[in-house]
């Protein structure tokens, strides 16, 4: 009878109400972990993305500075490392290029004559000459820094000349190196113009070189 069914359909087992929540519990679940995991790797890969980028910037600043030559009234013209007398900025009077002398080079130079200096019998005179090497050279490491702080930076340094006399802009260039490596993964990153801050570093403990 009517009244029958009506008591079948009030008592009918719960199960199948159960298993159609359980499934619509694990489907979200399913859903919210592949939402959650896909997000995380692109979240990785952004970030990889951007070091690389940053990295890219830095190299090419320290190629750039390490291309920087500066003719002092001490030795001439002087570089991070010695480079090759082939630069067409380095022609001498009589044609001929000089060499680009490192700051190394120039250290160690002094550091060399002072050995030799006290090693010899009355080498007052050689002394004081590899101190006044050492002096200059001091003194040429610090306006070769302090061209090199400022081609840095957005307003650049005239000074920052390579060995053929060609201007070197390291901010330019360290921008273009950061802005052609594209963050992909995220799709949102974008680079503000001139935010970018290079600083020149330095060791802070003694190494087995300088």
């Amino acid at each position: 009878s009517s009244r029958e069914r009506r008591l079948q359909k009030l008592m009918r087992s719960p199960k199948g109400s159960t298993l159609a929540l359980i499934a619509a519990v694990t489907v979200g679940l399913v859903t919210a972990l592949i939402f959650f995991f896909l997000n995380y790797a692109r979240l990785l890969g952004s970030n990889a993305e951007q070091k690389k980028a940053i990295e890219s910037a830095a190299l090419t600043a320290a190629t750039d500075i390490g291309n920087i030559v500066l003719n002092t009234s001490e030795f001439g013209y002087v570089s991070l490392s010695d480079q090759a007398p082939i630069g067409k900025g380095t022609v001498a009077g009589d044609l001929y290029y000089l060499p680009v002398r490192g700051i190394n080079t120039l250290v160690g130079t002094a550091r060399l004559d002072a050995i030799i200096a006290d090693k010899m019998p009355n080498s007052g005179i050689m002394a004081k000459l590899a101190q006044n090497d050492l002096n200059n050279t001091k003194s040429v490491i610090g306006k070769l820094n302090t061209v090199i702080a400022a081609s840095l930076t957005a307003a650049g340094s005239p000074k920052a000349l390579d060995r053929d006399g060609n201007p070197i802009n390291v901010y330019l260039d360290a921008e273009n190196a950061y802005k052609q490596n594209i963050i992909r993964m995220s799709g949102s990153a974008s680079y503000v113009p001139n935010s970018l801050v290079m600083t020149l570093g330095s060791l802070q403990n003694p190494t087995e070189t300088n």
